[in-house]
């Protein structure tokens, strides 16, 4: 009796408007990109030493706008990059602008796992620039072509998507190709670390009547569940709570 009776205020509760004790994992993205190679535009070169981005968008597996979850089946894997260069003297001006380079590099068909797959312009997808915003952007990218180069996936867990927590994957990659006004990019060797955390944090529940149908049927048998797998009352349902800041028991 005492379960029906908890269903019954949490039914009403959030219909009402009432919230409930919730608890929202958020990802705190630690990913990197090590790379070393060099920038050619009409025989002019410049280098790009080793030198790291660490920023959350270095390494990106599944589509940005695609659903919450582990990517089902071959997946894209987005490795972007920023660069300052230096010139043949190995020289970077002090002051801005600074001369950098970005690339987005788009890799299609990957799987979870370890793997070796070869790089050309059916397997990838490369945009590069040079930029002297010290922010990434891809509004000043073009597509290069005549693409060719390796990628070695150490480890790649299949919960590594862009919403979910990746605690480990590694990889290495090197690359080559032609842009627009002869321009060459070559990177002889890049390798990227993933190493997300999570916090936990209190929220509000959202009210039922907010939800859609099919989410309705999700948080129903999430909580049928949960009641039905306790007995005698003991620890039946979230603590609820009023708008007033008053208790429902």
């Amino acid at each position: 009796m005492r379960s029906l009776v908890v269903v019954g205020l949490l039914t009403l509760s959030a219909l009402s408007g009432w919230a409930c004790s919730c608890h929202d994992e958020t990802v705190v993205p630690n990913r990197t990109l090590t790379a070393t190679g060099t920038w050619q535009v009409g025989g002019v070169m410049s280098s790009v030493p080793e030198a790291t981005y660490a920023e959350q968008n270095a390494v990106e597996v599944g589509n940005r706008n695609g659903p919450k979850g582990p990517p089902s089946g071959p997946f894209d894997l987005t490795l972007r990059g920023l660069f300052i260069l230096r010139d043949a003297n190995g020289q970077t001006p002090m002051f801005e602008p600074i001369p950098r380079v970005a690339f987005q590099l788009t890799v299609h068909g990957v799987l979870a796992g370890p793997a070796e797959i070869d790089l050309d312009d059916s397997r990838a997808t490369l945009l590069a620039g040079d930029d002297a915003s010290p922010v990434f952007t891809t509004e000043s990218l073009e597509p290069f072509q005549g693409l060719s180069g390796h990628l070695s996936v150490t480890d790649l867990p299949e919960t590594c998507s862009h919403r979910l927590l990746c605690t480990n994957a590694r990889a290495a990659v090197s690359f080559s190709a032609t842009g627009p006004g002869d321009k060459r990019i070559a990177i002889t060797s890049a390798t990227f670390t993933v190493h997300d955390t999570s916090q936990e944090k209190e929220v509000a529940c959202q009210p039922l009547s907010a939800l859609s149908k099919p989410e309705r049927a999700v948080v129903g048998r999430h909580w049928g569940a949960r009641l039905g797998s306790h007995s005698g009352g003991r620890g039946i349902g979230p603590k609820l709570q009023s708008s007033t800041g008053s208790q429902a028991t």
